[in-house]
Formats: C-alpha cells, sequence, structure tokens
C-alpha cells in the first residue's frame, strides 16, 4: 500500500502538467526564459571580466638582477597589438643586455613581434638594450597581422640578459579615444572627436577635430579603402578630407586640437543616415588604421 502511494504521488506533477497543457507551456516557456536571461548574465560577466582585466594589469611588475619591467599596456592598434614596457635599471652601473621575447597569442600560434626602445624600431629578433644605471626607458613590443579575433595573449614573457620576466596571460585593450560610442579610431595615440554630420547639397560632410599625444604625429588617408554604407546598401566610396589646410594627409603637434572633414560625394538627397562609415589612413608608414562610425545621421 505504501509503496502504491509513493507512486502515485511522484506520478502527480506529470499527471498535473499532461492535465493542464496550457500551464504546461507557460511552465516551458518560463523556464527557457530563465535560461536565455542566465546564458546572457554570464556573456556578460565573461566580458566584464575581460575588460576589468585589461583595466588592472596596467602596472604589472617583474624584478631581476637590478632590472624592472613594469607593464604599462597592452591594447590593439588596427591591425596591429602594442605591448608597452618601462625598464628601469636600478643598479649603480650601465646596462647593456641582449633581448629578446617569447609571445603566444590565445589560440596558440607564437608571435615575432618588432621592438621600438626609448623610441627606436629595431627589428632583429634579438636587440640590444642599453639602461644607463638609475634610467627608465620604453621598451614596446608591435605584433604585426594580429587577428582581431584575439583577444588576449596567453603567455607574454620578456628575455633580457640572462633573464626571462614572466607576464603570464594578457588581456588586450581596445583604444578609448574618441568621444562617443559609435566612433572608433585604431590608432591609441590619435584622439578622434566627432562633431557633426551635416548635408551640402548631394555631398555629406563629417566634421572632426583631432588631437595627437605623442609629437610630430603624421596622418594621411589613402586613395582608397573608403566605405559609407546607407540604410539601403548602397555604398559610397568618392570621398576627400581635409586635415587642419592640407589635404589628405598633415603632420600633427601634440596636444594640439586640428580640425579635419570628411567629405562624402554624390549622396541621394533622400539618403538621412548611414548604417557605417570606414575610412582608412596610415601613420608612420604604418598601413591598417581606420576611422569607423556606426548608425550616423544626416543633419
Amino acid at each position: 500500500m505504501k509503496k502504491m502511494n509513493l507512486k502515485v504521488l511522484a506520478a502527480m506533477p506529470v499527471l498535473l502538467i499532461m492535465a493542464t497543457p496550457v500551464n504546461a507551456q507557460k511552465w516551458l516557456d518560463a523556464i527557457n526564459k530563465g535560461l536565455n536571461k542566465a546564458e546572457q548574465v554570464l556573456n556578460a560577466g565573461k566580458n566584464n571580466v575581460t575588460e576589468t582585466a585589461a583595466k588592472t594589469q596596467k602596472g604589472i611588475s617583474v624584478y631581476h638582477n637590478s632590472i624592472n619591467a613594469e607593464l604599462r599596456s597592452c591594447i590593439r592598434a588596427g591591425e596591429q597589438v602594442w605591448i608597452d614596457f618601462l625598464l628601469k635599471n636600478y643598479s649603480s652601473s650601465d646596462k647593456d643586455l641582449e633581448a629578446g621575447s617569447e609571445i603566444y597569442d590565445q589560440s596558440g600560434g607564437k608571435q615575432s613581434p618588432d621592438y621600438i626602445i626609448g623610441g627606436k624600431m629595431d627589428s632583429s629578433p634579438w636587440p640590444r638594450i642599453k639602461i644607463p644605471a638609475g634610467v627608465t626607458i620604453k621598451y614596446r613590443l608591435v605584433l604585426r597581422n594580429f587577428k582581431e579575433s584575439n583577444k588576449s595573449l596567453s603567455k607574454v614573457t620578456l628575455k633580457i640578459g640572462n633573464d626571462n620576466f614572466s607576464f603570464g596571460t594578457l588581456f588586450i585593450e581596445e583604444p578609448q579615444n574618441t568621444n562617443m560610442k559609435n566612433v572608433i579610431c585604431a590608432l591609441p595615440t590619435l584622439q578622434f572627436n566627432l562633431k557633426s554630420i551635416e548635408r551640402e547639397g548631394t555631398d555629406v560632410k563629417v566634421k572632426f577635430v583631432m588631437k595627437a599625444d605623442e609629437e610630430g604625429l603624421p596622418v594621411s588617408f589613402l586613395q582608397r579603402g573608403h566605405s559609407m554604407y546607407d540604410a539601403d546598401g548602397n555604398v559610397y566610396d568618392n570621398m576627400s578630407f581635409q586635415i587642419g589646410n592640407d589635404s589628405d594627409g598633415a603632420t600633427l603637434p601634440k596636444d594640439i586640437p586640428t580640425a579635419g572633414c570628411i567629405t562624402i560625394h554624390h549622396v541621394p538627397v533622400g539618403v538621412t543616415g548611414f548604417s557605417m562609415l570606414k575610412c582608412v589612413f596610415f601613420s608612420g608608414n604604418v598601413y591598417g588604421y581606420f576611422i569607423k562610425i556606426t548608425d550616423g545621421k544626416i543633419l
């Protein structure tokens, strides 16, 4: 008798659901909704963890034999990634050391960087670093042709002299150098502030202000590779550029705002906005930088 009662009790939820299909469907819908919400929260959590880690990793230091290596940033720059360090010699004598690195991306691919030591490029695999006693120098590793899908580096080790300076996993930051969320400037040392998007006849003028974070920053727009897409999927690539008093390009002084304009030609009057505008430029003989504006409204 007891066994029969237990079986009946165990079957009651199923019988109730079968007897009330509408409630059962509501119950299933509620479960699916809860699962979807949980997935969204988990994904958002992963993104927040990555963004927070990228911000908090700045300042990590590793010390060996009187040399301190401090991480300043690991940031995406168009098709490149820049890993910036400060190296300080705490000894009482000058150092002249062979350097190198061992770097792997999140997919396990080994990276072969170029080096910028004290502002000077060195493309050899084993450059030499000269650090006078008590002096700090800038040390940048440049990873070229870096896939946008890679969001982190699984291993970053500096080899300086006979010592390995291991930094483990580094997360790659995106540049935060524009005044609007829908605007991206892929060159971290260039501040790009969008001012207006206006129509003049069949021309659309995108006015902006640029400001360089370093002295004598060259910026030149290419003659091709630009595109604007309207809401109907039409593409416009006939453009001209103005930076200060120069067309196409200019050398920007440090911290001095310079006005500029991108003009998209032959845009029908009925077009009141665009889904994306992307303009490609180069700086210091490096290609692959760009300005990208999404969801632009034409006034």
